[in-house]
Parts: C-alpha cells; sequence; structure tokens
C-alpha cells in the first residue's frame, strides 16, 4: 500500500478560521511514503474528488515508486516504449480519477 491520503469538503460555517477561497480543500496525509511524487498525486486527486462529491474521499496512491507497479524501472511493455515514468503514473492517475468519479455519481 502506498500513502494513504484524506480530503474534506469545506463545511459551509464561517467562522474566525474559515477562509474565502473555495477553491482549495484541506488534505490530510494519514501514511507517508518517501515518495513526494504519489502524495502530490494523491492530495491533488482526493482534494478534486472531495470537491466535486461533496464527501470525505481517502485516496491511495503508489503510482510513483518502483517494485512491482506500474512505474518498475525495468519494465519491458511494449505501450510504455517511449514514454516516461512520470507521464505514465499521471495518464494513470487521471484515468483512475475518472472512473473513481463515475462511481461516486452512480451511488
Amino acid at each position: 500500500m502506498g500513502n494513504l491520503v484524506v480530503a474534506m469538503p469545506r463545511s459551509n460555517f464561517r467562522g474566525a478560521f474559515s477562509t474565502s477561497s473555495a477553491n482549495d480543500l484541506p488534505s490530510s496525509s494519514l501514511i507517508g511514503t518517501d515518495s513526494s511524487e504519489d502524495h502530490i498525486l494523491a492530495s491533488q486527486m482526493a482534494s478534486r474528488l472531495a470537491k466535486r462529491s461533496g464527501r470525505a474521499v481517502f485516496v491511495s496512491c503508489n503510482l510513483m515508486t518502483g517494485g512491482d507497479g506500474l512505474a518498475d524501472a525495468g519494465s519491458s511493455d511494449a505501450w510504455m516504449m517511449g514514454l516516461s515514468q512520470d507521464l505514465v503514473a499521471q495518464r494513470a492517475a487521471a484515468i483512475a480519477e475518472k472512473e473513481i468519479w463515475t462511481i461516486l455519481s452512480q451511488g
């Protein structure tokens, strides 16, 4: 399992510590990893999904780190030839976010 990030939609409460900017949603890392790229992808994905759905969203992301996943440096898959590791991870995250939104919007 990669890192775990949670994002919460803003409440309607306008107290002393509220901000006027509704564009940024708070997110927190519950489980961290060494990969800052994974953390950034997970935080952005969780924030966008929480904003769109109005619900708390938990995201675990392990796209940039090597090992047995997509971003294995020794991978010889034909579809990855000529593509950078960052580009593959970003495209995979975008596709995953789109599919997750489809599931959330149905329920």
